[in-house]
């Protein structure tokens, strides 16, 4: 019996290092995030001018590398309100990447491949955050729900 439960506790073990390994070496060597898995630095065109919009309005996924030590990169909703591109932060206190921001304001959005150099400001007005609740993309992975005033951040994404 000790030896049964010896290996399924081996197994467990090896289990869970295998899946580090995987997740460490995705975020070290990949280019940009890998599905909903953050990523490392991301390669693309560098493209000067305003942000394209995307195919549907207001918005859809797009990949965001913040800038830093070891710069990270993860895919988020972006969506356009009134020409400006903004990006939601869901319960932004549990995650890393909005404070990272707001140490670092310059980020890199990739979208079709092209990347945009642009400046991150959090917005704190609560009019325009109420307009951007009901503008946010219904992108099937997030409810309304989800975006309450005091746990989603937002953030424009201006030029540089």
């Amino acid at each position: 019996m000790r030896t049964i439960t010896f290996r399924v506790a081996a197994g467990i073990g090896v289990a869970i290092v295998l899946v580090g390994v995987t997740v460490a070496g995705i975020r070290l060597f990949s280019n940009g995030p890998v599905a909903m898995l953050p990523g490392g630095p991301m390669s693309g065109q560098l493209v000067s001018g305003p942000f394209p919009g995307f195919e549907q309005p207001p918005g859809g996924l797009i990949e965001l590398q913040v800038e830093g030590w070891r710069p990270s990169s993860r895919t988020v909703i972006g969506f356009l309100h009134e020409g400006s591109l903004y990006v939601p932060a869901v319960r932004a206190e549990s995650k890393t990447w909005p404070e990272l921001v707001l140490a670092n304001s310059n980020v890199i959005v990739r979208h079709r491949g092209n990347l945009y150099e642009r400046k991150a400001k959090r917005i704190t007005d609560s009019n325009l955050i109420s307009r951007l609740h009901e503008t946010v993309p219904d992108t099937g992975r997030l409810t309304p729900e989800m975006f309450v005033a005091d746990t989603t951040w937002y953030f424009r994404l201006d030029p540089r």
